[in-house]
């Protein structure tokens, strides 16, 4: 998964093993072994930044199971998951939601979510709508809205409710 065969892995020190790691990683991955190896936890399961041999890193999901043989030896055993392209998902879900709250905020976007079935206006908690809020006395929250006002917010309904309003 990482471009080496396992020889290269086997009989290795944790400097070594460290050096495929992402630096910033790295840190977190010695405690966690730590924690684990010790016998706190029986079980781990974390997410970590790889270094493939190609020099690109990708993201691994690591399970390991600590295993106490019949003997008394202790094994442990790991499970690696290529999990790069859901990261990749989730760095760009996370950046499109920077980019969507920054354009609201420098627009200075008076924003409110209407939850249809429980009848009810939330105000978003961005600063120009909190402070909106506050200056004109409205609550964030505004229960048992009337159905005529769907027309406003739902496109399915406008017709429908257009001779209530």
């Amino acid at each position: 998964m990482v471009g080496a065969t396992k020889e290269k892995f086997v009989g290795k020190s944790v400097r070594e093993l460290l050096t495929y790691m992402h630096p910033e990683d790295g840190i977190r991955c010695v405690k966690d072994a730590q924690v684990f190896a010790n016998g706190s936890n029986i079980m781990i399961g974390t997410y970590r930044y790889i270094n493939h041999t190609t020099g690109e890193y990708l993201w691994l999901f690591t399970e390991g199971h600590l295993v106490t043989l019949a003997d008394g030896e202790k094994r442990i055993y790991f499970n690696y998951t290529n999990v790069s392209s859901l990261k990749q998902a989730q760095e760009a879900e996370e950046s499109m939601r920077r980019q969507y709250e920054s354009s609201i905020e420098a627009a200075k976007l008076f924003l409110w979510v209407y939850d249809i079935r429980q009848h009810t206006i939330y105000m978003e908690h961005n600063p120009y709508t909190v402070q909106c809020c506050q200056n004109m006395g409205l609550p964030m929250v505004v229960t048992d809205v009337p159905e005529a006002l769907l027309v406003y917010a739902d496109e399915d309904s406008r017709g429908k409710n257009e001779a209530a309003v």
